[in-house]
């Protein structure tokens, strides 16, 4: 399991009691805080009874006691709030405190963190931070958190009983165009948030912004808001308003989106795969526009697919992605596809009779023609097919050992290695025709003929043209 470490700057954020009054604001901050991020942080933070879940009066046991929110401030870097009660409120107005902290990271950390932001809250609740320092010192020291980097956590486990696919579907489909959501939930609102910031492109999620368990405002309103609209305040707020307010028991189900990217998505979600839905989306990807998303979804669908293509297809997957693999994450996926083709199609060949592989060879063999720069690819393949033949069909196997000889053993991929090879896939042919003594005699000596002239040492090819000569003088005596 990774483990980052990481430096944050950090704000606390809750009411207090003052000499001049009583108030919202930063109550601590890090030095290196800049004043256009305090505005942002004091302007986004929740104020009294803003957790979606219940307070716990004495004696009782609360909900979920935490919330969440994630944001990009004016200077571009990210903030990461956690938070939670602390008490009674002590403006007079009653209610419950709210307490929360803030930590600062620059873009790039996220990627360390699996760009994944609530990563990093789940670290500050390991660090203690869950605990309210009403009364902390003015000035905070950077704060350092070890950060488990590893998917392994990625939420969503209520994701299919909480919202139906079409609803699903709809939010991220939303979230990939930049329009505001309210989805409204009794619980689980971190874990569905997080299933749903997970299922965008791992580049696009420092645009994001969410709140998970807070109550709405429309002056802090995010990309995706989770919570629970319990008074209905919320969809009375957004009455009017650019925002997509969306309840999954009475929202009639939105039309069903079909693009590739969100099918991709909703495949691992029926699956309950979150886990391996995070290590697909969350790649540096270079292009994350809908045609870039468009193009790597269809690589991962047809990498699940594979098991089900036809030998062809295995093929043509193999011709067409071998030119694309490479070292970015597009190029990773593409070599995956590669690999994934070539391990299911030679599986097969070496599980499978003769019969049933010889009408692959043509497009085998077109393919290793296509790939000339690639045929560390196709050539074991090809290999098999011959090994296959061996025993099936001693006379295929040598003359098309023959076909691809006479390409250069130069051309063949690792040819020393290659050639080695081919000459054990001459031999075995050879002693199954001896063993046999069936076969087609004039299409041996012609192999015999062509071959030496190749290998003018072959020992294998002298003992079939030797059996080959016998055979003749027999029949015609």
């Amino acid at each position: 399991m990774a483990r980052n470490s990481i430096a944050c700057d950090q704000a606390i954020f809750t009411s207090i009691r003052t000499p001049m009054g009583e108030g919202y604001r930063i109550i601590a901050a890090s030095r290196g805080l800049r004043p256009e991020e305090k505005q942002a942080i004091t302007r986004l933070s929740p104020s009294h009874e803003g957790l979606c879940a219940p307070a716990a009066d004495e004696g009782e046991v609360p909900g979920d006691p935490l919330a969440a929110a994630f944001y990009a401030l004016p200077t571009g870097r990210l903030c990461i709030a956690l938070s939670c009660f602390a008490g009674n409120e002590h403006t007079g107005r009653g209610g419950h405190r709210i307490y929360t902290h803030n930590v600062i990271v620059a873009p790039e950390t996220l990627e360390q963190c699996g760009f994944n932001p609530l990563n990093i809250w789940r670290a500050m609740i390991d660090a203690g931070l869950t605990e309210p320092q009403l009364k902390p010192p003015a000035v905070l020291d950077e704060l350092n958190l070890e950060v488990t980097a590893d998917p392994d956590s990625a939420g969503g486990g209520m994701l299919h009983e909480s919202i139906a696919e079409p609803l699903r579907r709809h939010v991220l489909s939303q979230l990939l165009v930049d329009v505001p959501l309210i989805v409204n939930l009794d619980n689980h609102w971190i874990d569905t948030a997080e299933a749903f910031l997970l299922a965008v492109p791992a580049p696009l999620r420092t645009k994001l912004s969410l709140a998970a368990g807070l109550k709405f405002s429309v002056s802090r309103c995010h990309r995706l808001n989770v919570l629970h609209d319990d008074d209905g305040k919320a969809r009375v707020r957004t009455s009017g308003q650019k925002i997509e307010f969306l309840d999954p028991v009475v929202t009639p189900p939105p039309a069903s989106t079909q693009h590739a990217w969100v099918t991709l998505v909703e495949r691992h979600w029926q699956r309950g795969d979150f886990v391996g839905l995070a290590r697909r989306t969350s790649r540096p990807f270079r292009d994350c526009s809908p045609g870039g998303r468009e193009c790597v979804a269809r690589l991962f669908m047809q990498i699940d697919d594979l098991p089900r293509l036809e030998g062809d297809a295995l093929l043509s997957a193999i011709v067409q992605h071998a030119p694309h693999r490479g070292i970015t994450a597009e190029g990773s996926i593409a070599r995956e596809l590669v690999d994934g083709a070539v391990r299911t199609i030679t599986g097969r060949i070496r599980t499978a009779s003769w019969e049933a592989n010889a009408s692959l060879w043509p497009s085998a063999f077109d393919a290793w023609m296509k790939c000339s720069d690639h045929r560390d690819l196709t050539s074991p393949i090809l290999l098999d097919l011959l090994r296959g033949a061996v025993r099936g069909d001693g006379l295929f196997a040598l003359e098309h050992a023959l076909e691809l000889s006479r390409t250069g053993d130069a051309s063949f991929a690792n040819g020393h290695a290659n050639r080695v090879a081919l000459d054990d896939v001459v031999r075995q042919a050879v002693d199954q025709l001896l063993i046999n003594a069936q076969f087609d005699v004039a299409r041996a000596q012609a192999w015999c003929d062509q071959w030496l002239r190749l290998r003018s040492n072959c020992p294998h090819a002298d003992r079939l043209r030797t059996r080959c000569a016998n055979l003749a003088a027999a029949a015609a005596r």
